[in-house]
């Protein structure tokens, strides 16, 4: 990834505040679309910050293996999702990092994707047809 990437199409931002009103109201129907209508990178403006919507996981995983690549100032983003993994810096951003790394280990994620098919299987038997 390189500092192309913020030429890439996005949706239109609002003058003083970018995507922030749309990831405030409506966030998970906004990156939707975003992922539908511009792909797999999509920039995004947070007040005078950018950022990237990033829609494949080896995106997302190349940025958090890559500490050059994952370059964080907080701003406006720190104020909505508050001092974690995404937007802390330095050793704070290591020190979290380290703590969080388990979670991702393939026996986990083994376990957590059998939990979350017994979920969706029962969650899918209360459905009538029909239903939205």
């Amino acid at each position: 990834m390189n500092a192309n990437v913020f030429t890439l199409p996005s949706p239109k931002a609002r003058f003083f505040l970018g995507h922030l009103p749309d990831l405030s109201n409506e966030r998970l129907e906004f990156l939707t679309k975003c992922a539908r209508e511009y792909g797999n990178i999509v920039p995004l403006r947070l007040g005078n910050s950018q950022a990237l919507f990033l829609n494949r996981p080896e995106y997302i995983e190349q940025v958090l293996n890559d500490r050059k690549l994952f370059v964080k100032r907080g701003g406006p983003l720190r104020r909505i999702l508050g001092e974690g993994l995404i937007t802390s810096v330095g050793e704070s951003w290591f020190r979290q990092r380290r703590l969080i790394q388990p979670v991702f280990h393939q026996k986990h994620i083994t376990n957590y994707a059998e939990v979350m098919v017994a979920n969706t299987e029962q969650m899918l038997e209360t459905w009538q047809n029909g239903d939205k």
